[in-house]
């Protein structure tokens, strides 16, 4: 039975071209020498040790990895929740770092998977598309997406398309992503509305009150502000905000910098982070900025905004935990149906 996993190829898709070019499909969690050893989930989790990015979810990748896939299974290759940068066939079982079969270059991506890549061209979607976790199995529903989207911009794999999804057989496994899915686009939503009330709170009295279109004009415009800046401090800078949980990728030279972004019409005393921004900061901690463009003036011209002046605050090396956080809002979740 031939099952698709979604696999990030590394961080925003970074070991990408090394997978291309070993033909291989890698995962990290090097602190464990061989994910053979343990017998299962728990035994890997109280392996990690917990904290940030070592907990149930990582446990369950690394048990996926090492015992879910068979040579045969499709691999589909991301770069954040809704783009595919490739499509391949497993060719091997699970290699540890001292195999020599193993062809992984990488100190950080050290476990491997032999990997025929057959197709090459990325795709983008405008809704999530895939969980946070590294590695899952994806519904029939979202095998179905995938390959009519590739059909469409690239009708000339139809072949290649059909060889790939025609063979897979979506289980019960399947399951557990797509309600890891629904229930990460709920939280996001939760978290979205929530902001969206704090912002309108904080905005009464210095000026025109927060709504969708004033709130993405704020957004892009601080972006803007950031982005000049840090070109200007000859920064290489790549905006990252659609498919990854902080804004803008900026490199120098070895200097790897990650920067949120956040413009406000406020004094910028305090700015809303998601989940998922503080967990990245959390994770990334010397290489993190905070850029925050702030008491912008908004004026209405003709039924549309007009965004003018504005502060820069800058915080470089940003650890998320020196200032203070408070909940925005929780998802509770009904015990049964």
């Amino acid at each position: 039975m031939v099952k698709a996993w979604k696999i990030a190829p590394g961080e925003g898709a970074s070991h990408l071209e090394m997978c291309r070019e070993k033909k291989c499909i890698l995962i990290g969690w090097r602190q464990l020498k061989d994910y053979r050893k343990y017998k299962d989930e728990k035994q890997i989790r109280r392996a990690l040790g917990g904290g940030p990015g070592n907990g149930t979810g990582a446990a369950r990748s690394i048990w996926r990895f090492v015992r879910k896939i068979q040579p045969s299974d499709v691999v589909i290759a991301n770069r954040g929740r809704s783009s595919i940068v490739g499509i391949g066939v497993v060719k091997s079982q699970y290699l540890p770092p001292k195999s020599p079969k193993n062809p992984s270059e990488s100190k950080g991506l050290p476990h491997a998977r032999l990997v025929d890549w057959v197709v090459h061209q990325p795709i983008d979607f405008d809704k999530y598309l895939f969980s946070p976790p590294t590695v899952h199995s994806l519904t029939a529903e979202k095998l179905s997406q995938i390959k009519q989207a590739y059909l469409k911009k690239y009708p000339k794999l139809k072949k290649t398309l059909d060889y790939l999804f025609d063979r897979i057989s979506a289980t019960d496994d399947a399951d557990d992503s797509a309600t890891n899915v629904s229930q990460a686009q709920t939280v996001a939503e939760a978290e979205q509305i929530a902001l969206e009330i704090l912002e309108k709170e904080q905005a009464k009295g210095q000026g025109f009150r927060l709504n969708k279109t004033l709130r993405l004009r704020l957004e892009q415009y601080a972006m803007d502000a950031a982005k000049a800046y840090f070109k200007s401090s000859r920064f290489v800078v790549e905006d990252h905000s659609k498919n990854h949980p902080y804004d803008l990728y900026c490199r120098r030279g070895k200097q790897v910098l990650y920067v949120e972004v956040k413009g406000t019409q406020t004094h910028a005393q305090q700015v809303i982070l998601t989940n998922g921004e503080v967990e990245f900061a959390r994770r990334h901690k010397g290489q993190m900025a905070l850029f925050i463009f702030h008491s912008i003036n908004v004026f209405e011209v003709r039924g549309d905004f007009q965004l003018k002046g504005g502060g820069r605050r800058l915080i470089h090396p940003w650890d998320v935990d020196q200032g203070r956080l408070s909940p925005l809002s929780f998802m509770y979740q009904m015990q049964g149906r």
